[in-house]
C-alpha cells in the first residue's frame, strides 16, 4: 500500500468556526477573491500570496461578512462578479 506523503501548509487563516466551504475567484478582475463559507456567515475578502506579488508575506483581508440563518456547501464566483 502506498504512503501517503503530507506537507505543512505556507499559509493559513485561522477561523472561530469550522469551514464549510470555500471558493477562489479565477477571472482576472478578482483575481484575489475569496469566500468562505461558515455556519452562520460569508466572508468575502482578499488575498495575496508572496509568489504572486511583490509583497513578501501573505496578505488576507475581510471586505465583507454576510450573516445568514442556512448552511452553505457549495460557493460559486460568476462572471458577473
Amino acid at each position: 500500500m502506498p504512503q501517503s506523503s503530507q506537507t505543512t501548509p505556507n499559509h493559513a487563516i485561522k477561523f472561530s468556526e469550522q469551514v464549510l466551504a470555500f471558493e477562489l475567484s479565477h477571472t482576472e478582475f478578482g483575481s484575489n477573491l475569496a469566500c468562505i463559507s461558515l455556519p452562520n456567515k460569508l466572508i468575502i475578502g482578499t488575498l495575496r500570496f508572496p509568489e504572486e506579488s511583490e509583497e513578501e508575506e501573505f496578505f488576507w483581508q475581510i471586505l465583507r461578512e454576510i450573516h445568514c440563518e442556512s448552511l452553505c456547501y457549495s460557493l460559486c464566483f460568476a462572471p458577473e462578479t
